[in-house]
Formats: structure tokens, C-alpha cells, sequence
């Protein structure tokens, strides 16, 4: 009897000191319960934690995921290491409302790379260009590199290779002239396989407001169609016509394909900008194909920014070496119309649609002079322009 009942002291005073249960928290003060479903991995990707066991939730609690932040992050913060996105299906459907360009990648919430070429802004001595960012640009001459860039299997989302801390890319040539030539002076083949390097872009400073810069691409860095159909379409029971430039192609792909991979480095410096795409910005105050304004990352110059006398440019519809500008070797072999005879300078797309016709938008011709171009044509060539604040 008295052994019975020192048996159930000792088990009330074990019972006493475990204390409550402990909760599902890991040791280094992150919840243990992450669901990493909707991560998305990108070639910058911060490393993400290793996920523990999910608990169980609601049915009405389905549609919520937490996306896990990376070691780095969560050893800094003395916040909650996970946040919430609710993710519903109408949220993961397209909006009609395009005015505004969203980056599809989740490299917005990783580390910038600070220390590597194309990184971050770099201003001239003199003030009128800097380089930021990186895109394929010059045909790779050597052939031991060539030889190492072959063995090569694995690429980034933009189809990049890295190679002893470089990127570049491929590209079977499609060339739009068979008279064509690299900067080298190498005969540019169709239908041949050729490596380029990707080298930090650089940009024209057309102005910079106490490091409020507003940028201009230098060279023609590729080509792209305005809008892949001559058709008209309906969005929202409206006529979009196929010169529009909210609704266009080349305006998704600058804010997507182009902006996230040239920008693979460092997205910081980069300002979100209200585009004004009114009938005042095109080459006719009364053009009837105006579209609304849009807020974009990457967009295309105006009409009217091209013979805007304060960003260095002619101020009339003439030809003129302002608006002159040279097609990369890398253009030069994705199809770009080139002129020869004036160091390869090619056509270029505005922003603006043309007046006259529904099926055109204005470009920049070869010799600095204006035209109208078929939106579906391919040969014309992508000058990007952004704001960017590097102080």
C-alpha cells in the first residue's frame, strides 16, 4: 500500500515538471509548417528553408499557401518568418485591365547581386551614358570558349548559360540579309548556331534630375512585332485595335521576358512609371488610335520623345543621326533589318500608333527619319527606355 501510493506522488510530480506541450516552432524561431508550393525558382533564387510537416487546415482555409522566406532573411528578422498569400482562381486569371504591367517572377523578393557587372547603375565620367543590367549582345569570336560553352546543358528561365561567372546565350541564326556581318566582320550564316555574350547594357542618359534618371538603350538589343496579328480584338466589349499599345505584344514582353531577364541582377533601381500614351504624344494630336496610359517597368519612347530637343534629338520628322542607332550582333542574327552602309543602324519601334491607319504604328527608319511599320513585322527592332533612380 505504501509503495502504491509513493508510485502516484512521483508520477503527479513527472507529470508537474514536463509543463505544457511544445509547439510546432523550429529552432531558430521559424514555423515548422511551410508550404512551399507556390515558390517560384528563379537563377538569383535566394536558398530556401528545408519544410517541415504541414498541418492540417480548414476547407474554407484551402486556398491560402505560405511562401517561405529564405534562411537569410529569416535569421534577420524578429518577425514571423512566413508570409501569407491568398491565392483564389480568380486571382490567378487575367485581367482585362492590362494598364498595368506586373513582373511574373518572384525575384523582386530576393537578394540583389551587388558586386558583378550590370548590377547596379554605373554613370559615365561625362555623364551621358551609364550601364545597368545585362542582355546578349556580342557574337563569341573564341573557339576554346566555344568548345566549353557546347559542353554546357543547363540554362536559366531566359534560356542563359553561366560559364565561369559570365552569361551567355545561343541562337541559330535567322538572319534577315545573307550580306549581313557581325561586329567582328564574320559572315553571319542562316541556320548556324552562334554564342553570344551578355554584357552589361548600356544607355543613353536623355535626363537626370539629382539622380532621377530617364534611360535610353544605346544599341537596337533585339527584335520583337508590335502586335502578332492585324486583326482588330474586343476586350471588355471595346474595339483594341492592333496598333494598341496597352493591349500589345512588344509592351508585354519588354515588362516581362526583357525585365526579367536583363534585370536578373538587380530590379532595385528601377522606378514604376506612368506612361502617358495620349493622342498629344503620337505624330497627330487627333489620333483616333490612342490608347490609355499604362504604369510600366520597361516601356517604349513616344513619337514625340524622339524629336524632343531636350533629350539631344532633332526636333522634326527629318533624317538625322540623333535617332540613328546601331543593331546589336545578337539582333543582327535574331532577323533585325539592318542598313549596311550606316554601321548596321536598323528600324525601331515607338510606342505611338500611327494615325492613319489602324494596322501601323510609327517606328524610327534607319537614317533617323520616321515611318509607319505593318505591327506584325518582325524585322524592326526594340529600343527600351526606363526611369531609374541611382541616387
Amino acid at each position: 500500500m505504501k509503495n502504491k501510493f509513493l508510485l502516484a506522488i512521483s508520477t503527479l510530480f513527472l507529470l508537474a515538471s514536463c509543463g505544457s506541450p511544445v509547439d510546432s516552432t523550429t529552432s531558430d524561431g521559424t514555423s515548422a509548417s511551410h508550404d512551399t508550393s507556390t515558390s517560384t525558382t528563379t537563377d538569383v533564387a535566394s536558398t530556401s528553408e528545408d519544410s517541415s510537416t504541414t498541418e492540417s487546415s480548414s476547407s474554407e482555409e484551402s486556398s491560402t499557401t505560405e511562401t517561405s522566406l529564405s534562411s537569410e532573411e529569416s535569421s534577420s528578422s524578429s518577425e514571423s518568418s512566413t508570409t501569407e498569400e491568398t491565392s483564389t482562381s480568380e486571382d490567378s486569371s487575367t485581367s482585362s485591365d492590362s494598364s498595368t504591367c506586373e513582373s511574373t517572377s518572384s525575384s523582386e523578393v530576393e537578394e540583389p547581386v551587388v558586386d558583378k557587372p550590370g548590377a547596379k547603375p554605373e554613370l559615365s565620367s561625362d555623364g551621358k551614358t551609364l550601364t545597368y543590367g545585362l542582355y546578349p549582345q556580342t557574337y563569341v569570336s573564341d573557339e576554346t570558349l566555344i568548345g566549353e560553352l557546347n559542353k554546357l546543358t543547363t540554362s536559366n528561365a531566359s534560356g542563359w548559360y553561366l560559364h565561369n561567372d559570365t552569361y551567355y546565350a545561343k541562337r541559330t541564326a535567322k538572319t534577315y540579309s545573307t550580306a549581313y556581318t557581325f561586329e567582328s566582320g564574320k559572315t553571319i550564316v542562316q541556320g548556324e548556331t552562334y554564342w553570344f555574350e551578355c554584357k552589361p547594357i548600356t544607355w543613353n542618359v536623355l535626363s537626370n534630375n539629382n539622380g532621377d534618371c530617364f534611360v535610353l538603350s544605346s544599341l537596337l538589343l533585339d527584335t520583337h512585332n508590335f502586335y502578332n496579328k492585324y486583326d482588330n480584338r474586343k476586350i471588355d466589349g471595346k474595339t483594341v485595335y492592333a496598333n494598341n499599345y496597352e493591349h500589345s505584344d512588344i509592351r508585354a514582353w519588354l515588362n516581362d521576358d526583357f525585365y526579367n531577364a536583363a534585370f536578373i541582377l538587380n530590379k532595385s533601381y528601377i522606378q514604376e512609371t506612368t506612361v502617358d500614351n495620349s493622342a498629344a504624344t503620337t505624330n497627330n494630336a487627333t489620333n483616333q488610335y490612342a490608347c490609355r496610359d499604362t504604369v510600366d517597368k520597361v516601356f517604349l519612347p513616344s513619337y514625340q520623345d524622339y524629336i524632343n530637343a531636350d533629350y539631344g534629338f532633332l526636333a522634326k520628322n527629318d533624317l538625322s543621326d540623333t535617332r540613328v542607332a546601331t543593331v546589336s550582333d545578337y539582333a543582327r542574327a535574331n532577323g533585325a533589318s539592318c542598313q549596311i552602309t550606316k554601321n548596321y543602324s536598323g528600324y525601331y519601334w515607338t510606342r505611338s500608333a500611327d494615325y492613319s491607319y489602324n494596322e501601323y504604328a510609327t517606328a524610327v527608319g534607319d537614317w533617323g527619319h520616321f515611318s509607319f511599320a505593318s505591327v506584325a513585322i518582325e524585322a524592326d527592332c526594340v529600343r527600351p527606355c526606363m526611369n531609374i533612380k541611382i541616387s
